[in-house]
């Protein structure tokens, strides 16, 4: 490694934290500052950059420790041929080894990888992640594998014997392989990929798995990107864009609105056929609430039941089938509201609605009605809260697919607020307990539902001042002020027990201007009244010395004894 010089090139990029399973995704400040500019790879852990492209012809073992690398808009090409299982891919990173990889200018790639051979086996021609961790936040795998005879996966990534990949952003693309699965990832024997934001795109595969393959105890934690433009050319190929193997896991775990997932657009059989994620025999977990705007395409083996934790998370215009004879609705698996592919009926449905509380129920008369029970229902829903200035709305549960069946138009602006009789103008705000009610169905045949619920007052804090007088005869009291009002209210407090006498005391809070408020569990405070001194007066000089002439006369004798 040829010493050439230090720079300084500062990029900034966002961060963000969003964690499971421990892993956090950090996009942080990246800076040339204290980097060693390279033009051979490293040997030993530190913080590098290309100082030019970097042709290998052996693989690159990243050291035990951490590098930071910066692809610095040029290239790292391997050469080399396929010889052993320590040869053929571009970079391999081991258990005890931590690879940061980052592209602060843009355009810089890791290519020409061919895979290594173990078993017969091509496995990450790009980057082999073999029991270490590879953080990815910029730059582009692209142009690894190749189409052969010979089974090879992770074509782009290989994730394998626990190791972890990181994908914070950056681009998997243009990778290739033949038989086998993952041109752009590959997941297994206990690897985990977490995908934060990026894209992986346009990979090649001709049996599975064009995009990203989880296989025997792979696990893939989606939380935003986009994987669109795989394709695999074989007729009977499955998942263009994601492959999820019978004992593998995907899980979907967007934490943050702004996360969008897209997974469109990818293809088998060519292009002929959309199949963009394809289900063996498992479902998607669902822990994160998925944004509006994310659309994921769906196959299955047997169309069924595909989501797990769907209720409240996610809704059916999140995923679309991919095979047009099935439609995705929401239906009840394990006493849970969950999303599954079923083929549509040409049934119309004849509807009774009926309301019990909080519940209004559709149910159809006709005996080839395919819902479960022949209903379907929906719910409001609302829970006690503490006054925080705001408007409390109720929301109303399975509503996309009640509308859906029952071809109305039920939306939260039909629900009715009342304090009492009193119809509200809007959803309440202030303290108190409140009823909403909710009308659906047709002319004759409607229901209504209602719901109470209480807004409680906001507990309060007092600042108590003056707790110490002098007596004068008058009464005394502490003050108050109130504090832990929400921004722009206002609010004072009554305070009783005044009093006269010296000693001390107790005053209490008694009462609040703003009924949004209550007082603390502690309304008292202890005061005192001392008693008024009264100065000493200073003695009077000519006055003391007259006593002491008095005091010091002798009266004359008199002669009497």
């Amino acid at each position: 490694m040829k010493r050439i010089r230090k720079t300084t090139l500062t990029i900034l990029i966002m961060t963000m934290f969003v964690s499971l399973l421990g892993v956090n995704h950090i996009r942080a400040e990246h800076s040339h500052t204290g980097y060693t500019a390279i033009t051979s790879l490293p040997s030993t852990p530190g913080s590098y950059y290309l100082e030019s492209d970097i042709n290998i012809t052996t693989t690159w073992i990243v050291p035990d420790g951490t590098v930071n690398l910066c692809l610095n808009g040029k290239d790292l090409i391997f050469s080399g041929v396929t010889e052993s299982d320590t040869q053929g891919s571009v970079i391999i990173v081991r258990s005890g080894s931590t690879l940061n990889l980052y592209d602060c200018t843009g355009g810089g790639k890791i290519t020409g990888g061919k895979g290594i051979n173990q078993s017969g086996n091509l496995l990450g021609a790009g980057v082999y992640v073999n029991g270490g961790t590879f953080n990815m936040y910029s730059g582009t795998i692209s142009g690894n594998g190749a189409d052969t005879t010979q089974l090879a996966y992770g074509a782009g990534v290989e994730v394998t014997n626990n190791g972890n990949f990181n994908m914070h952003d950056g681009t998997i693309s243009g990778n290739l392989i033949g038989y086998g699965a993952g041109a752009g990832v590959n997941v297994e024997s206990g690897g985990i990929f977490n995908m934060y934001d990026g894209e992986i795109t346009k990979n090649t595969s001709a049996e599975k798995a064009s995009g990203v393959s989880l296989l025997t105890n792979g696990t893939f934690n989606l939380y935003g990107g986009s994987i669109t433009e795989n394709k695999a050319s074989y007729s009977d190929a499955k998942g263009g864009g994601v492959y999820v193997q019978s004992d593998a896991y995907f899980n979907i775990c967007s934490d943050s609105s702004d996360s969008v997932i897209t997974i469109t657009n990818n293809k088998t059989n060519g292009t002929s056929r959309d199949d963009n994620v394809y289900l063996a025999n498992n479902k998607i977990n669902i822990n994160g609430s998925i944004n509006s705007n994310s659309l994921i395409g769906l196959n299955m083996n047997s169309p069924d039941f595909f989501t797990s934790g769907f209720d409240g998370k996610a809704s059916t215009g999140n995923f679309s089938s991919d095979d047009q004879q099935y439609v995705v609705k929401t239906g009840t698996d394990s006493g849970k509201t969950e999303a599954r592919l079923i083929i549509p009926s040409s049934h119309v449905h004849s509807f009774t609605y009926t309301a019990d509380g909080a519940s209004i129920y559709a149910d159809c008369s006709k005996t080839d009605c395919p819902l479960l029970s022949g209903r379907i229902s929906i719910t409001l829903s609302q829970s006690n809260y503490e006054y925080n200035g705001t408007a409390h709305k109720v929301s109303i549960t399975n509503l996309e697919d009640f509308n859906n069946e029952t071809d109305l138009n039920v939306s939260t602006g039909d629900v009715k607020y009342y304090n009492g009789t009193a119809e509200l103008s809007e959803a309440p705000k202030d303290q108190g307990t409140y009823k909403a009610e909710l009308t659906v169905g047709t002319t004759g045949n409607q229901a209504t539902a209602s719901i109470e619920y209480d807004i409680t007052p906001k507990e309060v804090t007092l600042d108590w001042k003056d707790t110490s007088f002098t007596y004068d005869g008058k009464e005394h009291c502490p003050t108050a002020t109130v504090g832990g009002l929400i921004s722009g209210d206002t609010c004072t407090v009554t305070v009783a027990r005044a009093q006269s006498a010296v000693g001390t005391h107790t005053a209490k809070a008694t009462a609040l201007s703003n009924s949004n408020y209550k007082l603390p569990s502690d309304k008292t405070v202890k005061f005192t009244i001392s008693e008024k001194t009264t100065p000493t007066p200073e003695p009077d000089k000519d006055k003391e010395s007259d006593q002491k002439k008095i005091s010091t006369y002798v009266a004359p004798r008199t002669g009497i004894d």
